[in-house]
């Protein structure tokens, strides 16, 4: 269980991010503005890499200024599907500097663009009084379990006391509800449980990448 700015996350409850993606840090305003105002979103993410590295502090501190909601801030390397080239060095040296001016609330780090840097990085946010999240992608096909398991060795993972058993859990299980017709239930209602029991586990996964 984790909990930011009063926000408690925990497996078994979804939360809505919102992010944030703009090549100008003008165009971060609005799209900030907007975020705050919807109570669908809990969390921001503020995603770095389409500005230029220079403005990476003014962008954080402009978005930091405007969101008082938990904010993920990422900086997506283009190896990683972002839009940025960045040796190990230049990316820890980033993720230093955006932790150093404060008001980040959960820092990805991504595990192989960092390299040598992945516990230093981990350390850095914690001590900054953030969350560290660890992300890796994979575009052309999931690897094998033993293989991710064998790439996250030194990684720390704590699995929380209420995390569900995939066991207890219902997919395929037809409804009659359709996505069209949800748009109007409330976020929290038991109806949003029975659609969810609708989807295959491939679904499950399709959506959740």
């Amino acid at each position: 269980m984790v909990s930011l700015r009063g926000l408690t996350l925990t497996a078994a409850r979804p939360r809505i991010i919102v992010p944030l993606f703009a090549r100008d840090p003008a165009a971060l305003c609005p799209l900030a503005k907007a975020a705050s105002a919807d109570p669908a979103a809990e969390l921001v993410e503020l995603r770095l890499d389409p500005l230029p590295a220079d403005e990476f502090l003014n962008a954080l501190a402009l978005v930091r200024g405007i969101v008082d909601k938990p904010l993920v801030v990422t900086i997506r390397t283009r190896a990683e599907g972002g839009e940025l080239a960045l040796t190990p060095d230049a990316y820890a040296a980033h993720c230093r500097a955006l932790l150093a001016r404060g008001g980040v609330d959960v820092l990805d780090i991504e595990w192989r663009a960092c390299g040598a840097f992945r516990a230093e990085l981990r350390d850095a946010a914690h001590a900054a009084g953030a969350a560290a999240l660890f992300s890796e992608h994979h575009f052309d096909a999931t690897p094998a379990t033993d293989a991710m398991a064998e790439g996250m060795v030194g990684a720390t993972y704590v699995k929380p006391a209420d995390a569900p058993d995939t066991g207890d859990m219902t997919f395929g299980e037809d409804a009659g509800l359709k996505l069209v017709g949800m748009k109007d239930v409330p976020y929290g209602d038991e109806e949003w449980q029975a659609f969810i029991e609708q989807l295959s586990v491939n679904q499950v996964a399709t959506i959740c990448g």
